[in-house]
């Protein structure tokens, strides 16, 4: 199932802003950022599901978290999908909003508190998302899983992704290194196998792409397994500053 083919969900477009800005901060280790990310979707989130239940003028209005909290608990419950979405999706969504309002912060030994409430924030927003995919959209657990890993992947501008999953890099003169590297990130958070980057990238020849992986996996930019490849945190940085540099970065 495509983003495309998503009806039922409020707010989507919105809502995948945040959750995607909640992902890549804290694959980042931009722990603060998660957080403050954090509370934003779930504001987008009770609005959305106020807006499910047609609940009059929320959309028109700016409505206070803690407003559309009281409204949502204080609907009638007929059933489990009522359970989910106007108790249980609110409870934890205000429990992530408390965090982004922490005024003080105190610090433990060497634990830092924003690693342990961003972890929680990004899970908690995983859940999140996935009950209103389960029961707005009533997809099944494997849709859903496909659905939110679409959520987070990368985008770049001269990079070109086609209906039948296959990408082009539109830029020119570009080292084959960093052209295997804008093409992991457009894949991501997908693990690619080698015979894919072959067919996509069309390396002059096969010693090419192996040397070039070993050297990437040497400095630490990609991860390889049995699985396939797939980039690092500081590949991630990489691509992104490297696009930065040429302006051409789309956030």
């Amino acid at each position: 199932m495509s983003v495309m083919k998503l009806q039922n969900i409020p707010l989507l477009d919105e809502l995948m802003r945040e959750y995607n800005k909640i992902k890549n901060s804290f694959i980042l280790s931009d722990f603060e950022k998660t957080i403050i990310y954090g509370g934003r979707f779930v504001e987008v989130i009770l609005k959305s599901i106020l807006m499910y239940y047609n609940v009059p003028n929320i959309a028109s209005r700016k409505s206070r978290f803690d407003k559309m909290f009281n409204i949502l608990i204080n609907l009638q419950k007929t059933n489990a999908k009522d359970e989910i979405l106007t108790l249980a999706v609110p409870i934890i969504a205000k429990s992530i909003y408390i965090l982004r309002n922490k005024k003080r912060v105190v610090h433990f030994k060497e634990i830092d508190p924003n690693f342990i409430d961003a972890k929680y924030v990004m899970e908690a927003s995983d859940w999140i998302f996935s009950q209103l995919l389960l029961f707005m959209e009533e997809i099944d657990e494997r849709e859903m899983r496909e659905v939110l890993d679409k959520f987070v992947e990368k985008k770049l501008p001269f990079v070109e992704k086609f209906e039948n999953g296959s990408i082009l890099i539109l830029k020119e003169k570009l080292r084959f290194s960093d052209e295997l590297l804008l093409f992991l990130y457009s894949n991501y958070p997908k693990r690619i196998k080698k015979e894919e980057i072959m067919s996509s990238l069309r390396p002059k020849y096969l010693q090419l792409l192996t040397t070039t992986l070993r050297r990437l996996e040497r400095k630490k930019l990609i991860h390889i397994n049995e699985n396939g490849i797939k980039l690092t945190k500081l590949g991630i940085i990489r691509v992104e500053k490297m696009a930065e540099n040429e302006l051409l970065f789309l956030s």
